[in-house]
């Protein structure tokens, strides 16, 4: 049981180590054109499909805090949302995450009950995590910051021009980057969890 636990400290901190790498180097991110598409779901989800819910809500709340302190550094974006609402800016950071992690462990619990429907689970539960940060992170965005119209307005631009395009950028973005989750995540947990079940103590 003691070499059980500590294995699974040790995956965890691990991944916990890859998340903090990929949120402060450009290995976390992916520009094309003005999108910017991260891609820290993928050792959350990994870590909430491999080892349960808790540790992905764990690495999910551990992503959002490398979000977080993004306010501090060269994201002006972030530094907007900060200097209007330090509160809801750290919810807005730490709540989808973490409920992304949770989520996606819970998923996959759910389809490996079988193990008919345990791949099938890999696939869906790796998606998951990028759809559900997209959705999450964009809903509290509004729900937050929607009385702040500096955050939604451009000189010269309308309201609703400034929305509609947010949210055709936002589904281009959000859709590319569950198919590099669905697709590198779902090989990397179906890989890991085959490997740790064939060596348990």
């Amino acid at each position: 049981m003691k070499r059980s636990n500590l294995g699974k400290m040790t995956r965890l901190a691990i991944l916990t180590a890859i998340i903090l790498i990929m949120a402060f180097t450009p290995l976390g991110y992916l520009h094309i054109g003005p999108l910017s598409m991260t891609l820290i779901m993928i050792p959350v989800a990994v870590g909430a499909i491999t080892m349960g819910p808790g540790v992905g809500a764990f690495l999910g709340a551990v992503f959002g805090l490398s979000s977080f302190v993004q306010a501090f550094g060269p994201d002006a974006f972030a530094t907007m949302l900060f200097s209007f609402n330090p509160f809801y800016y750290f919810l807005l950071t730490m709540v989808p995450r973490v409920l992304m992690g949770l989520l996606c462990g819970l998923i996959f619990l759910a389809f490996s009950k079988k193990d008919s429907l345990r791949p099938v689970g890999f696939v869906v539960s790796s998606f998951s995590a990028a759809a559900l940060n997209t959705i999450l992170f964009m809903s509290a965005l509004v729900l937050f910051f929607l009385p702040y119209e500096e955050v939604f307005a451009l000189p010269d631009h309308s309201f609703k021009t400034v929305i509609t395009a947010m949210a055709i950028m936002v589904g281009v973005q959000g859709l590319i980057e569950a198919l590099i989750c669905t697709v590198v995540g779902a090989a990397i947990s179906a890989a890991l969890y085959s490997y740790y079940n064939r060596h348990k103590s």
